[in-house]
């Protein structure tokens, strides 16, 4: 198993757009070509956005992705790591913990000193604690179809402070 970027398997594009679609159509609905053009943009590897793909012998297995925040309510908590996603069959194997090491030291490398993750689901913050994420102070709420829903806000600091290895 190893971790590239999705600018080298993007023939893997349109499947990891239907895996996106099927896994999350109930809270974020959007067309199968949106999908495709939004994991287009992300095949930069210097600047945002941009994606990693976990690849085990010549299939991509998993993928995760670190933008830009377009939200103006939540323009202070940028960037973002998004789209964690594990084929099923992959799942409980550390691979979802070994792509948000890989985005964030990538996020390191270019020079960002803080990132952050927006979770729905309260089970998933246990799993970023366990890798050093902090939640935010605040829970912010967002409306999905008029009913507003918590909004679990984490932050990871990627500054090494002084005296640290």
């Amino acid at each position: 198993m190893h971790i590239a970027y999705l600018k080298n398997y993007q023939e893997w594009i349109p499947r990891i757009a239907k895996w996106f679609r099927d896994e999350w159509r109930e809270i974020q609905p959007m067309t199968l070509q949106d999908i495709k053009a939004r994991l287009c943009e992300r095949v930069n590897t210097k600047t945002l956005p941009l994606a990693l793909v976990a690849v085990e012998g010549n299939k991509v297995v998993g993928t995760v992705s670190l933008i830009k925040n377009e939200s103006k309510k939540l323009s202070k908590y940028t960037p973002i790591i998004t789209s964690l996603f594990i084929r099923k069959k992959y799942r409980n194997k550390e691979l979802g913990a070994m792509l948000v090491k890989a985005i964030t030291s990538k996020a390191k490398r270019m020079g960002v000193g803080r990132v952050y993750v927006y979770l729905i689901n309260k089970n998933h913050v246990a799993f970023y604690e366990k890798l050093g994420w902090r939640p935010v102070k605040e829970v912010v709420k967002y409306k999905k179809e008029q009913v507003l829903t918590p909004l679990y806000v984490l932050m990871k600091n990627l500054r090494t402070t002084k005296g640290s290895v």
